[in-house]
């Protein structure tokens, strides 16, 4: 499975302390110009030491797994909205990442020009899943995020519907990206769907909710699916993968 934790508690108990340390500063300062007012004043502030972290969760948004239809870092990765058509490979389709400046980074250029000519991705891919904030690394715990075969691309036996479980989780807070690899290697010329669950929370403890951009996608609604036979291929491939999962 995947990690995440909650770091709601802490950060809650922090506010906490650090509410009530100010507040009892300020009644002692006060304490000797009247009884009754260092009696309200330490009433008011109880009021807000006691209501101030509910109000603070419940004014933060909750995290989102992103998606998107064209940016590299702005949606899971590997993904065959990098690829195109190309009827002579096995997979009927042929990798397709965008160059970088060939005249500042020749030997990056060299490398991705090769891999565009290939069928498909690594048979064990470090997988980029990227979010818009933090997320409760322990809840990652199980199957909240996996892999699902949606089946070979050739004739003969096929892993369709097959649950693979993934390992060697890291998390980069500086980009909010959850990177992981397949538990075992995956099976040439066939294709896998990542599946992000609600059990993945955020760090508020609250599931991780789909982008408004990837809800968009699944409603039909998109722009980017306006005569765009290719991304409404991927979006049909989309809901096969939810089907063959059981969700």
């Amino acid at each position: 499975g995947i990690p995440c934790f909650a770091m709601n508690t802490v950060e809650g108990g922090t506010m906490r302390t650090e509410k009530a340390r100010t507040g009892a500063f300020f009644c002692n300062r006060i304490r000797g110009k009247g009884k009754e007012r260092w009696r309200q004043v330490r009433f008011v502030l109880s009021i807000v030491i006691l209501l101030g972290p509910a109000a603070f969760v419940q004014a933060q948004p909750i995290g989102e797994a992103l998606f998107s239809t064209s940016a590299l870092s702005g949606g899971p990765f590997p993904s065959n909205l990098f690829t195109v058509p190309d009827a002579a490979q096995n997979t009927g389709l042929r990798v397709n990442l965008p160059l970088p400046d060939c005249t500042q980074r020749p030997s990056d250029c060299a490398d991705l020009t090769i891999i565009n000519t290939l069928d498909g991705f690594n048979l064990q891919p470090r997988l980029a899943i990227p979010f818009d904030r933090p997320i409760d690394l322990m809840s990652l715990m199980g199957l909240p995020v996996f892999l699902v075969s949606l089946g070979s691309t050739r004739p003969g036996p096929s892993s369709y519907g097959t649950i693979i479980a993934l390992n060697q989780t890291v998390w980069e807070p500086t980009t909010n990206v959850l990177y992981a690899e397949a538990d075992g290697l995956l099976d040439q010329h066939t294709r896998y769907a990542l599946l992000v669950t609600r059990a993945v929370r955020d760090r508020l403890g609250r599931s991780v909710k789909p982008s408004k951009n990837f809800r968009r996608f699944l409603n039909g609604d998109h722009p980017a699916l306006v005569n765009n036979g290719a991304l409404q291929e991927y979006r049909r491939q989309i809901f096969e993968a939810i089907a063959a999962a059981q969700f």
